[in-house]
């Protein structure tokens, strides 16, 4: 039983996904999935403010904002920070720190900031920063052929459950290219996708009847994925 339910949640739900969409997704595709509609509402060498209204092609299958797409956001806006501060390039994250305090559902209004150490005097290329993170986004998602709750079906595309009991669950995957970044390796926000999905299996390898709700995720990231690698998550309960 706890097999079972453990593939329905992470293989089974892959296979839901149309064909035509996935074979018409770029490589990289992750970046423009979750930034597709962010918008930059202020910005200065100090910080920058985006918003967001959530979409439906990133709720979970719980109906809220998926806790990976949060994590993303966090990453990638933490990135544009750099080139608000009058760095040439982005950073990379290490560590990832996020408590859960409300879920987000969808056509909610969603802001977000962050602030950095630069001199107030610093010249900010506006320009830059639209590229890396507005970049055409609404374009490149075609946001009316993507289902509602597109976003963890599209994550778990490809995972394999290689053991289970009650105790723990042992997945693998050969990471796909429609998980990279903009730098070619697997994006940050997906790691933590896989951390809060594969501690709700774990759940059900443990008997409980339903999954629960992250409340909070610390990740560090140690060595970065590329294309083809084979990744093994697993989660304890």
């Amino acid at each position: 039983m706890a097999l079972q339910a453990a593939r329905e949640l992470l293989e089974n739900a892959a296979g839901s996904l149309p064909a035509a969409i996935l074979a018409a997704l770029p490589s990289g595709f992750y970046d423009y999935l979750v930034t597709g509609g962010l918008r930059i509402d202020h910005v200065d060498p100090q910080r920058m403010l985006c918003s967001i209204t959530v979409p439906h092609r990133l709720l979970s299958h719980g109906g809220v904002l998926d806790n990976g797409v949060t994590a993303s956001l966090v990453d990638i806006i933490g990135s544009a920070a750099f080139f608000a501060a009058g760095c040439p390039t982005t950073g990379v994250s290490v560590d990832i720190s996020i408590s859960y305090l409300e879920a987000a559902y969808a056509d909610w209004a969603m802001g977000g900031k962050t602030r950095t150490r630069a001199a107030p005097e610093e010249a900010v290329d506006l320009q830059v920063l639209k590229s890396f993170l507005e970049k055409a986004a609404a374009d490149s998602v075609p946001e009316a052929a993507l289902p509602s709750k597109f976003f963890d079906n599209f994550i778990v595309r490809g995972i394999r459950i290689d053991h289970v009991d009650p105790r723990r669950v042992l997945c693998s995957m050969a990471l796909p290219p429609l998980l990279l970044n903009n730098g070619n390796f697997l994006d940050s926000g997906a790691v933590a996708s896989l951390v809060d999905i594969m501690g709700s299996a774990a759940l059900f390898a443990a008997g409980y009847p339903t999954t629960g709700v992250s409340t909070d995720i610390n990740i560090s990231y140690l060595d970065a994925a590329h294309v083809d690698v084979s990744i093994t998550p697993y989660s304890v309960s």
